[in-house]
């Protein structure tokens, strides 16, 4: 339901930092697989200024549609499928082994672990960015919890974590600005896509890097070793 176009409507001629208070989280919408798998071709995620950012995923031939992949009703994978080439592949949950280059994309020296393990540690710098510019420039702490709408709430005790009194909807956070706000939006796109890291990890690498960075302008971020798709 949303997208870089706007994302970019709501935060135009805003400063990038100035507070917006009748501005509300903006929300991709429950699981954008489609929008993940054709990344800068639809531009699903928010795509910053200036980045390039990979197009639609083409996984080796015959698994190139929806359904080479899922089950048609059930969308389950079709794991024994996978298991011809990536041979790590047992089972469901060993499909986060997969691992199609060395590349270190989140900088923590392990060229081992599956790129799924390489995005959710990128998200997690993410996050901790996100609440670091909530609390120092924005002015209220902030706290996130997937299975609750609308997601960031304030974090009225300040310990990161999302809790029962919280995360509710009076305490919706609405300190947002347009730099906090494209932040937010690519966390909540990549972490709504359970299965971003097949679909198309090169694209949400990208947009995590480059969300990490921006907030980095104005708060402590840690990049150095990562290597941006």
């Amino acid at each position: 339901r949303e997208s870089t176009l706007s994302v970019n409507k709501a935060i135009a001629g805003v400063p990038d930092d100035q507070l917006m208070p009748k501005q509300g989280f903006i929300n991709v919408h429950y699981f954008a697989a489609g929008a993940t798998l054709y990344g800068g071709e639809v531009h699903g995620g928010y795509e910053y200024p200036g980045k390039t950012y990979a197009g639609r995923l083409k996984h080796k031939a015959p698994f190139t549609t929806c359904t080479s992949c899922h089950a048609t009703h059930a969308l389950e994978v079709k794991v024994d499928d996978c298991k011809a080439c990536h041979k790590e592949v047992t089972d469901k949950a060993s499909l986060r082994l997969i691992r199609a280059d060395k590349v270190d994309l989140d900088g923590s020296g392990n060229a081992k672990e599956g790129v799924a393990q390489e995005i959710d540690n990128l998200r997690a710098k993410l996050l901790s960015a996100i609440q670091d510019y909530a609390k120092k420039v924005a002015g209220k702490p902030i706290v996130y919890s997937a299975p609750d709408y609308p997601y960031f709430f304030v974090d009225k005790n300040g310990d990161g974590k999302p809790e029962k009194g919280e995360t509710i909807f009076p305490n919706q956070y609405k300190n947002w600005t347009p730099r906090l706000l494209k932040a937010a939006y690519n966390y909540q796109f990549v972490t709504k896509d359970p299965g971003a890291y097949a679909h198309n990890p090169d694209y949400v690498a990208e947009l995590l890097h480059d969300s990490i960075a921006e907030l980095g302008t104005r708060v402590s971020v840690d990049l150095k070793k990562a290597t941006r798709p």
